[in-house]
């Protein structure tokens, strides 16, 4: 099995898990590497804390190699040459196979924002493509994917995002009833009962009719120097998996939760501000970069945030 790099880029905590999260569950346990990119921490909808709690506990549960959440303003999101130039960045850090993202004709400004910008900064890539939330409208799909064996799992995915659970788009059963609908319209077997689906950005293959990956260049050196005051907004696990070990580390150690219950820091009224921020701040500083360059690859432009997670430390 040749082992591809998949990277998925959402507007909000929770829009990857209801757009690709079968996906991404069924590339993990086949061995793939998921990287997935946040632009906003989704303050308009609650609290940014809890939210990106939720969201590392979600990239925990994917299984997803690292997890990069940027500081965007939330319903703020507009086209420009800073978003596709963090958008280019990540695709650079993760040199990716398939790109997934959001779809052009999305009903959010948020969503249409960065599905345009992926285009563009993923001009040089071979495959993009575009998911749908259960409010998408004007979708057309044209790539189904079988999830039938994780629609359980992608259940439990959506229900980890507890601060989101009165919202209509995250309803259980229009997640599952979306997926059904469109098993049922891809007309593949009536085995398959639960699909994801996409419309098409870009889609290339081999000659043996595998998916085409092609070597990419760094970015030029001027491009990275633009972007470096500005991606020290970026929060990462690079392990999301040690999420919930730090966040138990920190209620016993800064709250004195003394159970270490995670929940207990990150929701409770009484958490004060400084302490959310400096909670936010340390998981920024938590990890350097690791290198995902593939043979041939150029990946000469990894080192700018782990040098800025290097200088936080020290000072």
């Amino acid at each position: 099995m040749i082992q591809m790099n998949i990277l998925a880029i959402g507007a909000h905590p929770d829009d990857i898990e209801l757009g690709c999260g079968g996906t991404l569950l069924k590339a993990a346990k086949n061995g793939h590497n998921v990287f997935m990119y946040v632009v906003t921490k989704g303050e308009k909808s609650g609290d940014p804390v809890q939210r990106s709690k939720e969201l590392f506990e979600s990239a925990r549960y994917i299984k997803a190699r690292t997890l990069w959440l940027d500081n965007f303003g939330d319903a703020e999101v507009t086209t420009g040459s800073k978003l596709v130039s963090h958008i280019e960045y990540f695709i650079h850090r993760t040199h990716p196979d398939i790109i997934f993202s959001h779809a052009t004709s999305d009903y959010h400004h948020d969503h249409r924002a960065i599905a345009e910008c992926t285009i563009e900064a993923g001009r040089n890539n071979q495959n993009i493509l575009a998911y749908e939330m259960p409010v998408t409208e004007n979708f057309t799909p044209a790539v189904f994917y079988d999830i039938t064996d994780v629609i359980d799992e992608k259940l439990k995915l959506i229900e980890l995002f507890v601060s989101q659970r009165n919202k209509v788009f995250a309803r259980i059963e229009a997640v599952r009833g979306m997926a059904a609908y469109r098993a049922l319209q891809s007309r593949l077997n009536t085995s398959i009962t639960h699909v994801e689906s996409f419309e098409v950005i870009k889609l290339c293959f081999a000659s043996d009719f595998t998916l085409l990956s092609l070597p990419q260049k760094a970015l030029p050196k001027g491009a990275i120097d633009s972007m470096k005051d500005s991606l020290n907004d970026v929060i990462e696990f690079e392990n999301p998996a040690q999420a919930g070990e730090f966040f138990e580390s920190w209620n016993k150690n800064r709250v004195g939760a003394g159970s270490g219950s995670i929940a207990t820091t990150l929701i409770d009224s009484e958490v004060t501000e400084d302490i959310r921020d400096s909670m936010l701040h340390a998981i920024q500083s938590k990890s350097g970069l690791k290198d995902f360059k593939k043979d041939g690859a150029d990946n000469s432009n990894q080192q700018v945030i782990s040098n800025q997670s290097m200088n936080s430390k020290e000072s």
